[in-house]
């Protein structure tokens, strides 16, 4: 769990450096591979290989970190090359590793009490 959150900032990291350094490269990738027609597309296909659904708790973590692997994608594909290709399948590895992570920390209590508006309490405080 600890690896999987780690992973996640060490993306965060990497993004925030490389658009400082090679932000005119980023900014045209992202004008000519746009997340609508990449990112969402390997979002649909990881969605449906994970069975996730809208309806599902863990779907809006999932379309997060989805967007986070596209902005990784994007950035460590300006240091290197561009094709189509090579961004597609890049893309699907880096997010598929991500909604694991995804599934290894999310805090599914968290996610439905927040959903339902109910407060959580933690029974360790409470005696019968």
């Amino acid at each position: 769990m600890l690896l999987c959150k780690r992973i996640l900032q060490y993306a965060d990291k990497t993004i925030k450096r490389i658009h400082q350094t090679n932000n005119i490269q980023v900014q045209k990738l992202y004008q000519k591979y746009p997340f609508q027609e990449f990112g969402e597309s390997c979002f649909k296909i990881l969605r449906k290989k994970f069975a996730i659904y809208q309806n599902n708790y863990i779907y809006d973590e999932c379309y997060s970190v989805g967007m986070k692997a596209y902005m990784y994608t994007i950035c460590q594909c300006s240091l290197k090359e561009d094709t189509p290709k090579m961004i597609s399948r890049y893309l699907y590895v880096v997010m598929r590793a991500y909604f694991i992570c995804v599934f290894n920390t999310v805090d599914e209590g968290r996610i439905i009490c927040r959903e339902k508006n109910l407060k959580r309490i933690d029974s360790n405080h409470y005696s019968i």
